[in-house]
């Protein structure tokens, strides 16, 4: 159809040229016609069948002609014409002549003229169609809106609200600043379908318009641009636009006009075709017939048990018009499906289809054989840029999934670039990611286009690095794609990506003044010598010769150097108390918590002697470790020989520390302390070194200046991605879209905590993993965005790990107080990566409904609303959080306290980063804290 149509187009200059020029052409020849110098022999005209002589050489020749064949008189019977006779007749003769040869200059210069000014016009398109719908149909391929869940089965549902509204406030934004904008009047949605998401729309208009093909392209591109880096992002290839053909056509309809465009949800981009013809063999007369069924047979389009059947099935509903006829498929085609399928479908649906009725013949024109088996595919230039760019050139279907059409790869292609662009989980994830999907066509000559599949370490590194990823992004992997079934060679003709598999980790040089240690890390010039060791092998310290080897340096507090023998004495000696804070610890043994106490000599932790203990000293322990009451302590056999035996207290020592009751010697009964503490105090910072640390909005974050804040990390190579909260030692706090869909892959989760420098060693990092994660039940897309992650092992409280206050139930953000968030997040907007080290910011709680027109009208649009659930912060220049921070606590200091911190709120989403007049938005935490507690009791104690 479409060839047909540009033949028209071609012809329509010619058309027009001689519609132009037609009156006074036949005026002209008409001319010569009734000339009798034209009078052939016979008595027929020399215009014949309406085409002209050529009227340069003509008239002489036929002029002569005549006078040979003029009829002779009888030789005696003779008429002698007058002189003047002749002349007058000669005169005329030439005077017809000179006529003929004039007019035939001008009509050719005529003709010449016209036909240059025809040639600089452009041809008009022939409208095909006068309405006021157009329709159309794209793909979701990523982003919040690009799951389809059951929820969007429902129109009332929140879920498809939120997408609805979303998708027509993106499409009037469109089309009410373009060339359509008089016309245009509303998009409406008609239907959701699987596929990711696949939204049927129809555009309505003021009025009715002409259609041309240069319209739906017009619209098309619109649409491209406007969801081009918008929250919908959509696959270009998947846009539809069509309307129905009602207009006058410029030719008569050939078969293929008959056709029309497949619209069944499901057959949408999953076919080689895109044109269908009725009816199809279910008997159905129409797609809107077919549509009306086709849930009942939901279960036939399943791809996991043969690739192919989603073509197979489309082919059977939506079947290919060919002549402008309906073309079934082939027995052997059906009899592959039926073979692989049966016993697959569920109860209630069987096999529709009775394969030996249909046609089997290599005609194509008589029936639609498999065009994706493996010996009948072909190679299939790329479209996609992103495998465009890995080198590939060629493809062939099916690829390792099944997928049979580029349209369906497309998608989990581009998430990946996605997930990689955001989380980096592996260097080589588009090398994985073509290989897999949009396979290398070898064009083997023993298997003709066979594909070339990605090697089996290179699919098992990225699975382990970026499976969680997929998860979070509700994309789960692909049930058909077993890594271990496949070849691992360095031969690039068996497989691709053995080489990058197999590579060596990559150790970038370090930056103009900066510090490698532990050979892989790089730390910027003021971590050197600032007090906090950043180096296994202490290079940024060791070096600094600030205190003698047989002292203790007071750094951060201070530069006061103490003698190492007095440091976890009971003794305060350095400014602030550095020397005591950190010099007894709970270390997890079976159900219970070993006490160990920090020799400062040695530099090692040793057990303490149960000989004298009692509860007394158990609630020392447990004050001193932020706790408010002990629970129960045992005394039992210990790792070893303990030392640090109980003693009186040392004169001067602070009776609330527990080294000044200890001292070294031989321990009697070889048995040693194990403590539970319950209640711990929250929202304190023992560690926090306030003389120093000077909170400047984006200001670096030191260690242990927000004890509950911790770092979220997924895959086997730990990539950061989102930050949490602690509420207590088994459960932290985060955003739901965090969590997404990763909720079921709890192993490639880990958490660190007590530590703000992520990327470096740190003595006081604990790392756990996640033994459970509960997301809101009512979370969707941004509302309710809450989330509670339950450890595989409990946290040993510190100075440096603490849990944060929660707020009461309903309490309300206060507008005006200045609150923190802190977190990883990206510098700005399009910064490559996240920060090495927590940012702390100081932002203003502001005006719920200033902050909800702030947003809406942002110069940059987004598709989400305001809810209850959801409060504001911050919106000057260059102060907001960023992409990673998400899930981090907002905090604010308790009233009538001088450093005690509450957590208000969970960092959500925002208009981009850092939007001048655009506050930042922060989950409701008070809503939730009901949710929380239910939900902590219901998985602690489940009976």
């Amino acid at each position: 159809m479409a060839t047909h149509f540009m033949r028209d187009i071609r012809e329509i200059p010619l058309k027009v040229m001689n519609r132009r020029v037609g009156d006074e052409h036949v005026t002209l020849l008409q001319a010569c016609y009734d000339n009798p110098l034209f009078v052939e022999q016979d008595g027929t005209k020399a215009y014949n069948g309406g085409k002209a002589v050529n009227q340069e050489t003509k008239p002489h020749a036929r002029a002569k002609d005549y006078m040979h064949t003029l009829p002779q008189q009888p030789h005696e019977v003779t008429f002698k014409s007058s002189k003047s006779s002749r002349k007058k007749r000669l005169w005329i003769i030439a005077f017809v002549i000179i006529t003929v040869i004039v007019v035939g200059i001008i009509i050719g210069l005529l003709a010449h003229f016209l036909g240059e000014v025809t040639s600089t016009q452009q041809p008009q398109l022939p409208v095909i169609s006068r309405t006021d719908e157009i329709k159309g149909s794209l793909r979701i391929m990523q982003g919040p809106f690009s799951v389809y869940t059951k929820n969007l089965e429902d129109k009332l549902s929140p879920a498809y609200k939120y997408l609805a509204n979303s998708f027509q406030f993106k499409m009037n934004s469109i089309f009410e600043n373009s060339d359509f904008k008089t016309n245009y009047n509303s998009t409406e949605i008609i239907m959701l379908s699987r596929g990711s998401v696949i939204v049927n729309f129809v555009i309505h208009l003021n009025e009715p318009i002409a259609v041309t093909n240069q319209t739906i392209e017009r619209v098309k591109e619109l649409i491209y641009q406007g969801m081009a880096n918008s929250l919908m992002v959509i696959q270009v290839s998947s846009v539809k636009i069509f309307v129905d053909a009602i207009a006058v056509l410029t030719t008569r309809p050939t078969p293929q006009e008959t056709c029309e465009p497949i619209r069944l949800p499901r057959c949408v981009n999953k076919t080689d075709y895109t044109y269908t013809a009725f009816p199809n063999l279910m008997g159905h007369v129409s797609q809107d017939h077919a549509h009306a069924v086709i849930d009942r047979y939901e279960a036939l389009f399943r791809k996991t048990c043969y690739g192919y059947s989603t073509d197979f099935w489309c082919n059977v509903f939506v079947p290919p018009c060919v002549h402008g006829k309906p073309l079934p498929p082939c027995k052997k085609y059906c009899q592959d499906v039926f073979s692989h399928c049966k016993g697959e479908y569920p109860g209630n649906v069987s096999f529709p289809l009775n394969c030996d009725n249909l046609p089997d013949s290599n005609d194509t024109d008589v029936c639609r054989q498999n065009p994706y088996s493996r010996t009948a595919g072909k190679c299939i230039e790329i479209q996609s840029d992103v495998c465009k760019q890995e080198g590939r050139k060629y493809t062939t279907f099916p690829n390792l999934i099944g997928d049979i059409v580029e349209s369906e790869t497309t998608l989990i292609v581009e998430l990946l670039k996605g997930i990689q662009t955001m989380t980096h989980c592996y260097r080589h994830t588009m090398t994985f990611a073509c290989s897999a999907f949009l396979p290398k066509c070898s064009g083997n000559p023993v298997v003709p286009y066979h594909y070339i599949p990605p090697c089996r370490s290179l699919c098992q590194t990225f699975r382990d690095r970026c499976e969680l990823f997929m998860e979070i992004f509700n994309h789960a992997w692909p049930k058909d794609l077993n890594c271990t079934l496949l070849p691992d060679s360095r031969d690039t003709k068996v497989c691709i990506g053995y080489k990058e598999a197999h590579e060596p980790p990559k150790i970038d040089d370090c930056k103009i003044g900066e510090l490698k240690c532990d050979e892989t890390v790089c730390i910027p010039q003021n971590w050197v010598c600032d007090g906090y060791q950043d180096c296994a092998d202490n290079q940024d310290e060791k070096h600094c010769a600030t205190c003698a080897p047989n002292e203790f340096s007071c750094s951060p507090a201070s530069t006061q150097c103490i003698p190492t023998t007095s440091v976890c004495d009971g003794i305060i000696d350095c400014y602030e108390g550095v020397d005591e804070s950190e010099c007894a610890k709970l270390r997890v043994d079976e159900n219970h918590y070993r006490l160990e106490v920090l020799n400062r000599n040695s530099d090692s932790w040793e057990e303490v002697c149960a000989d004298g203990w009692n509860r007394t000293h158990s609630q020392i322990v447990c004050k001193q470790l932020g706790y408010n009451h002990v629970s129960s302590t045992l005394l039992s056999a210990g790792s070893g020989k303990p030392t640090m035996v109980l003693a009186e207290q040392a004169p001067g020592t602070d009776p609330t520390l527990i080294q000044s009751y200890l001292t070294k010697k031989q321990c009697l009964e070889k048995l040693v302390v194990k403590i539970i503490c319950e209640d711990p105090v929250c929202g304190i910072r023992p560690a926090h070194h306030t003389s120093l640390l000077r909170i400047v909005n984006g200001d670096e974050s030191l260690p242990a200046s927000w004890p509950w804040l911790v770092s979220l990390h997924g895959g086997s190579a730990e990539k950061f991605f989102c930050g949490a909260s602690i509420i207590n030692e088994r459960w932290l706090l985060t955003a739901a879209h965090c969590v997404g869909g990763g909720v079921n892959i709890v192993k490639a989760w880990t958490i660190k905590a007590g530590a703000t420098r992520r990327n470096t060693y740190s003595r006081h990092r604990q790392v756990r993993h996640a033994k459970r994660l509960v997301r809101h039940p009512d979370f969707q897309i941004v509302d309710n965005d809450i989330a509670l992650i339950q450890l595989s092992e409990p946290l040993i409280f510190t100075d440096y790990v603490r849990p944060v206050c929660l707020p009461k139930q309903n309490e309300q953000p206060v507008v005006g107080k200045k609150c923190v968030a802190a977190g990883w997040g990206k510098p700005y907007q399009e910064a490559d990566g996240y920060m090495r080290a927590a940012q702390q910011l100081y932002l203003d709680i502001v005006n719920w409904q200033a902050c909800k027109d702030a947003v809406k009208n942002a110069e940059q649009k987004v598709p989400y609303e305001m809810t209850e659930n959801m409060f504001c912060a911050g919106g000057t220049i260059d102060h907001d959080a960023c992409a990673g921070d998400s899930g981090g606590p907002f905090v604010c200091r308790k009233e009538n306290t001088t450093d005690v911190w509450v957590q208000m709120g969970i960092v959500s989403w925002g208009v981009g980063c850092a939007v001048p007049h655009v506050p930042g938005i922060y989950t409701v935490l008070p809503h939730y804290i009901d949710w929380i507690r239910e939900t902590i009791h219901h998985y602690d104690d489940p009976h």
